[in-house]
């Protein structure tokens, strides 16, 4: 089998020379064209609902604030996954969105959720700062050292 590919494209080398040159030119096309990005997120949508509570044991907030925005939380469309975390005073609901979701989106559909809850806390539920989680570990500082003689 190989030996009668080898004779034939021998025998028409110039249609594989066209073939392999059409080939290279559509990669290069198809690489001129390619958005490249020096950090890709590649990461799902997310948007965090961040309530404080001041001076609360953990059970009291998540019975007073950390259920209540869950539950309101329950039909937004687009939502893969809800988490949430309670520490005293503090209440933080994690919403993970399907994969091609918009966060301008995902935002104004928690946002419009969010006024409709019933949470009895002072400070009224807000969001967490929109940035992708590769944020964290692509915030690095350099800082010179000073040369001693």
């Amino acid at each position: 089998m190989i030996p009668v590919l080898i004779r034939a494209a021998l025998h028409y080398r110039w249609i594989v020379l066209i073939g392999t040159a059409a080939l290279a030119a559509l990669g290069l096309w198809s690489f001129s064209q390619m958005k490249i990005d020096a950090y890709p997120d590649i990461s799902a949508q997310m948007v965090q609902v961040i309530t404080t509570y001041p001076g609360r044991a953990p059970e009291e907030v998540e019975r007073q604030v950390t259920i209540p925005v869950e539950i309101a939380m329950r039909n937004v469309p687009k939502v893969e996954t809800i988490r949430s975390r309670t520490i005293f005073g503090l209440s933080v609901v994690q919403l993970i969105f399907e994969e091609g979701t918009e966060s301008y989106w995902a935002r104004q559909r928690v946002q419009e959720k969010l006024a409709s809850c019933n949470c009895r806390t002072a400070p009224p539920p807000t969001w967490g700062r929109w940035r992708p989680p590769t944020a964290k570990c692509c915030a690095t500082s350099w800082s010179p050292t000073a040369a001693t003689t």
